[in-house]
This record gives structure tokens, sequence and C-alpha cells, in this order.
């Protein structure tokens, strides 16, 4: 029994130094691998477009760009638009530009955006953009932020590794999957 348990405790020992040496997805101990923005807008396109009624209109959300930023660990998202309202009935479109940071569910093993952040609003004529008070466009903006904030942009796949995902982060313009034990 006690040569069983030196075995035992070798046979680990030797088993995550090796994978802390390797530069495989078994790697436990560190380990990295990057998404592509491409896969992600991918996912991300399928959510979809999205309506939302409020007290001064209708916003249909399009569709939404997702790339990463030099600022920090944050990603920009160009998000269009359309709304509708008592003012405007034939509708105004428009481009929403955001910045957030990444989360991970490890439940779900999903990604999500967090912390969404408004950087500017821009409206695509002009001469209707007069009309939008501006209690709508700041409302624009939080009911964007909450909308977003909620939205699954990627799903990792199911994999041993996946268990022990430490953190996402955004580096040199790509989003990196760090793991670890």
């Amino acid at each position: 029994m006690y040569l069983k348990s030196i075995f035992i405790s070798l046979f680990t020992l030797f088993f995550l130094t090796g994978c802390g040496v390797s530069d495989t997805p078994l790697s436990l101990v560190s380990h990295k691998t990057t998404i592509s923005t491409d896969e992600i807008n991918e996912a991300f396109s399928k959510v979809f477009p999205i309506q939302k009624k409020s007290s001064f209109g209708t916003i249909a959300f399009k569709r939404a760009l997702l790339k990463p930023t030099s600022k920090g660990n944050k990603v920009a998202l160009s998000v269009a638009f359309g709304l509708t309202s008592f003012e405007i009935p034939e509708g105004i479109e428009g481009t929403l530009t955001l910045l957030a940071g990444l989360r991970y569910d490890p439940r779900s093993k999903k990604i999500y955006l967090k912390e969404v952040t408004p950087v500017g609003a821009r409206f695509g004529d002009t001469s209707l953009a007069r009309y939008i008070s501006k209690g709508a466009r700041s409302a624009l903006n939080v009911i964007a932020m909450r909308e977003l904030s909620d939205i699954e942009i990627y799903q990792v796949k199911e994999s041993f590794s996946a268990r022990f995902i430490k953190n996402i982060a955004v580096s040199k313009g790509k989003i990196v999957i760090h793991y670890g034990l």
C-alpha cells in the first residue's frame, strides 16, 4: 500500500510537470489559446436583430461587430441600430460605438460582454437627428448597455481543458483564453 501511494504521487508529479512543459492543450499548468474576431463575430451575429420598446420609441439593434482595441482589456463594439419614435415615425438609422470587457461563465462555458460603456452615437440622417431629444439619446445608450451585457458572444468548445480557464484577455488585437490550475 505504501509503495502504491508513492507511485501515484510520483506519477502525478511527473504528469503535471510534463503538462507544464508541453505546448499542447493538455498543458494544465499554463496554456493559452486565441480566438479570432471572425469566429466571435460569426457567433455574435446569430443573436441579432434585437428589438426593444421604450418610452420614447422602438430600437432595433440590427447587427454588431466586435473588434479588439488597444485600450486595456477591452473590446470595441460597433452596433447598427434603427430608431422609430413619435417624432420620427419613418425611423432613423445609426451606429453606436461601445467599449466592453469580457467575462467567462464556467457553468455554461460561454463568454459574455461585461461593463459595456458607450463611446458615441452617430445618426445616418443628420437632418432627422435634431428631432431626437437628449433624454432619448442617453436612454439609447442605457438600453444598449443593458441589452448587450447579457448577450452570449462565444461558446467555448466542450473539452477537458475548458474546466481550467483562468481568465480571458484582449492582447495585441486578439482575444486570448488563459488556462491553468
